[in-house]
C-alpha cells in the first residue's frame, strides 16, 4: 500500500483516518497482552484490507499514576500521528511513500523521550502474514511491559 505524502497528511490533519479505542489494566497487559491487543488486531486488518490508514490505540490504566497508551498506527514514517506537523516539515507532499505499520508505546515511564516506536511490518506483510506480526507486536509489547517492572524495581530499590 502505497500513499501520497500530501494525501497522508491531509487524512491525519483532518483525521479522517479509521480510528479504534479500548482500555486495560496494566495487569492484563502484563498477563494476557494477545487478549488486550486482540481487537486492535482485528480492527487494523479490517482497515488495512480497505486499503484505510488507522490507528488502534489501548489506554492503559494501574501502573502507579502513570499514563500509558498502545497503539498501531499506520505511517509513512516512524513518527506518531500526533507529530504530524513535523512529518509536514520532513517530507515531500508530493512524494509515493510505502504505507507500514508501527507499534508505539507511549508513557512517561517507558525511556527519556517518553516514547518508544518500531516498525511492526510493511502493509502487505500484515495482510499476508498477519499471525507473524501479531507475534512479533505481542513480543514487543512484553519486551516493553518489561522495561517498566525493571524501572520499577530498580527506583524501588534505590528509595530503600
Amino acid at each position: 500500500m502505497d500513499i501520497q505524502v500530501a494525501d497522508f497528511l491531509t487524512a491525519i490533519k483532518d483525521e479522517t483516518y479509521a480510528a479504534y479505542a479500548d482500555t486495560a489494566t496494566f495487569a492484563q497487559l502484563n498477563d494476557t497482552p494477545t487478549e488486550v491487543m486482540q481487537a486492535s488486531f482485528d480492527f487494523a486488518l479490517k482497515q488495512l484490507q480497505a486499503g484505510k490508514l488507522f490507528q488502534a490505540r489501548v489506554d492503559v490504566t494501574g501502573f502507579h499514576d502513570v499514563e500509558i497508551n498502545v497503539r498501531l498506527e499506520s505511517s509513512v514514517i516512524n513518527l506518531p500521528f500526533a507529530y504530524v506537523n513535523e512529518i509536514d516539515k520532513m517530507l515531500d507532499a508530493d512524494a509515493v511513500l510505502p504505507v507500514n505499520v508501527y507499534m508505539i508505546f507511549d508513557s512517561p515511564a517507558i525511556n527519556v523521550s517518553k516514547m518508544r516506536i518500531d516498525m511492526a511490518s510493511s502493509v502487505q506483510a500484515f495482510l499476508d502474514d498477519n499471525e507473524s506480526v501479531t507475534e512479533k507486536v505481542i513480543d514487543w509489547l512484553r519486551e516493553q511491559v518489561e522495561r517498566l517492572t525493571i524501572a520499577e524495581a530498580d527506583d524501588e530499590e534505590q528509595t530503600d
